[in-house]
């Protein structure tokens, strides 16, 4: 019988225990073995398991959040892949180095494959938005910005969904802000400017959750003056306090569907992320059934699929593009 480690209980020099998943997909614990297993390692023993509790597997299977085993990942593609051995530094101060970081934001572009002339340009339009952690391989800002390009020079946005319209007739952008007082950021936009068509999409990488916030003063005037009004046309029931500010970000993402009428929201992730469509389907749930519709979950996974399985020019690009962020031994 082989068995997976799917995560660590507890952690301490004596008494770390894992979550292991064997080969029939059953749940054991084990205490912490001689050396030190990494999650997603595979290994065969005699050692002896132990029942496991329920509330660790419920807990397991209700969010996994697989940071580790993509941080492993990311790392092993930068030294083994880019054959880039040299770490980037972080913080003000610039003393924290880490394997994962670039010296140079440029080289978390996917290049020679087709498009580095676009991805250039991209990166001269962001401009101010621009992030620091841009230069970090699990960038969400860099995720997209090589998700999108090829796609967007193609006009094949219609890849992600029909509601992204027709291609020829697109307006796109990055990092876009419709209400300049209301100050929601979507990390793309796209408008069909001839259907008025108009879809918004907030990009996930390595991010644990949805943005939450305080409810301070300060958000709990910008909820009452901002929000409420389109929150009592939007949402089934009233919303108290602690779902509204828990899951902030996903509300205000939300919510413009109502305020720009017929705009498309979308959540763009890894397919692996299953811990954050949980979360979206959870606060669609509490969405009138009519707006509904204007929501959206797209796997990058299924896009990328579809390019390489349709042998478009973009094939190569998105192959390199599905090793660097997809290939991820995470188990689901």
């Amino acid at each position: 019988m082989e068995y997976r480690i799917v995560e660590i209980l507890s952690k301490g020099k004596l008494n770390s225990r894992y979550l292991v998943k064997d080969t029939a997909g059953l749940f054991f614990s084990i205490k912490k073995p001689n050396g030190t297993f990494r999650i997603g390692e595979c290994f065969s023993t005699e050692t002896s398991l132990d029942s496991v509790n329920q509330k660790w597997i419920d807990s397991y299977n209700k969010g996994h959040y697989p940071r580790k085993a993509m941080m492993e990942h990311l790392t092993w593609y930068k030294e083994n892949v880019l054959l880039d051995l040299k770490k980037g530094t972080y913080g003000k101060s610039g003393n924290k180095i880490y394997s994962h970081i670039f010296d140079d934001p440029y080289k978390n572009l996917i290049t020679d494959k087709g498009y580095d002339c676009q991805l250039s340009e991209t990166m001269t339009s962001l401009g101010k938005p621009f992030r620091e952690d841009f230069r970090h391989l699990n960038s969400s800002q860099a995720f997209a910005v090589n998700f999108f390009t090829p796609l967007i020079h193609e006009r094949k946005l219609c890849y992600l969904d029909p509601c992204f319209g027709n291609p020829l007739v697109q307006d796109c952008c990055f990092e876009f802000v419709l209400d300049k007082a209301e100050k929601t950021q979507f990390d793309f936009y796209s408008n069909d400017i001839v259907r008025g068509c108009q879809c918004s999409v907030e990009v996930k990488y390595s991010e644990k959750s949805f943005g939450a916030t305080k409810s301070d003063e300060k958000h709990v005037q910008k909820r009452e003056e901002e929000y409420k009004q389109y929150m009592t046309i939007l949402s089934i029931n009233e919303v108290s306090d602690s779902p509204f500010y828990d899951y902030y970000q996903v509300w205000r993402n939300l919510l413009y569907t109502v305020k720009n009428k017929g705009q498309h929201i979308c959540f763009l992730f890894p397919k692996f992320r299953g811990d954050l469509k949980q979360t979206i389907e959870c606060i669609i749930g509490k969405c009138k059934e009519e707006y509904r519709p204007f929501f959206h979950i797209i796997y990058a996974d299924d896009v990328v699929n579809s390019i390489i399985e349709s042998n478009s020019p973009m094939r190569p690009f998105y192959e390199e593009f599905k090793k660097k962020y997809l290939d991820i031994d995470v188990i689901q």
